[in-house]
């Protein structure tokens, strides 16, 4: 008889960055609904109207360095072993890979202009992502929660590979996956800077920003570079906990200190004035080479702010040539 494939179950959070624009209907920023249930409701309501216009799977819709990372880290683990790949998507909850989606905005992460909350509440985001994975008479998704997702498979590994934020608000979701597996040494989470995490810190892989010695890349791509790192250095039934800990603790015993960066915070002012005076000289240079020019010069500003502020300056800038 012929033995089963081997299954691995990696589940990483969404990316701000996609490959199409969302409406202006499916970003947080346009529901001023107040109330939790109604907006949660409203919010879903707004999702199925785009999505009767334009779906792409999942795995089409996201993109930027982390997302490739892990892309081509799983096609390599392809030949070799069965790898689902999942989304924790603060729009859609838990979605897979190739689940029909439709461009939206929203996040876990606090202080966004497409936040869950505005400001840091780990529990609110909870009560969202409870939500967001409850089933419902129209719910078409064959897997729902990450609870589901390990009652689907007891005896798969389940790398999670999110930031803090993410990790707090899918923590009672991760909780009851935990229990599910018939070995809880088989969830491993991957979240950066992460050092407690409650209840959810037994699970946690220590990893911190001196990874990036050895891994490269951005801070805001490591989660997704260790998650890569794993499917690539070790076999599927090495993925458990005890065995990765020793790993990562071993490298980070001989890592130097991490980087810092004493970068100045530019006002909205500032970053408009350098935009400007960038563009007047080389027209058509892209937000990311623009920012990676701000940062080099030791200022600082947010990714998706400076795109945002990019994208409404560039066109003046344009049309006045």
């Amino acid at each position: 008889m012929r033995a089963a494939p081997v299954v691995i179950n990696v589940l990483t959070n969404c990316t701000s960055r996609k490959r199409r624009e969302p409406e202006v209907r499916a970003c947080l920023r346009d529901l001023k609904v107040q109330n939790e249930e109604m907006r949660l409701k409203a919010w879903k309501d707004r999702l199925a109207e785009s999505a009767a216009k334009w779906t792409t799977p999942a795995n089409d819709l996201y993109c930027g360095s982390g997302w490739t990372v892990i892309q081509a880290a799983i096609a390599k683990v392809r030949q070799v072993a069965h790898i689902n790949l999942w989304i924790a998507s603060a729009g859609y909850g838990l979605l897979s890979s190739e689940d029909a989606v439709t461009p939206y905005s929203a996040t876990f992460t606090a202080r966004q202009c497409d936040s869950v909350k505005l400001e840091r509440d780990p529990e609110g985001n909870q009560r969202w992502w409870e939500g967001l994975t409850k089933r419902t008479p129209k719910t078409t998704r064959l897997i729902v929660s990450v609870a589901e997702l390990a009652r689907a498979y007891p005896t798969a590994p389940l790398l999670v590979g999110v930031s803090p934020d993410y990790l707090w608000a899918m923590r009672v979701d991760l909780l009851a996956a935990s229990k599910a597996l018939v070995d809880p040494d088989l969830l491993v989470i991957i979240s950066a800077g992460a050092k407690n995490a409650g209840d959810l810190t037994p699970f946690l892989l220590p990893c911190d920003a001196r990874l990036e010695h050895r891994l490269g890349g951005s801070r805001s791509s490591l989660n997704a570079r260790i998650v890569a790192y794993i499917l690539n250095r070790f076999q599927s039934n090495e993925l458990r906990l005890p065995t990765l800990r020793k790993h990562f603790k071993n490298i980070l015993s001989r890592s130097p200190k991490a980087r810092t960066y004493n970068r100045k915070k530019m006002t909205d002012k500032e970053v408009e004035i350098f935009v400007r005076k960038a563009l007047s000289k080389v027209s058509g240079t892209s937000f990311s080479a623009l920012l990676r020019r701000l940062r080099d010069s030791g200022m600082a500003c947010e990714y998706k702010r400076f795109r945002q502020m990019f994208r409404v300056i560039a066109p003046t800038i344009t049309n006045h040539k």
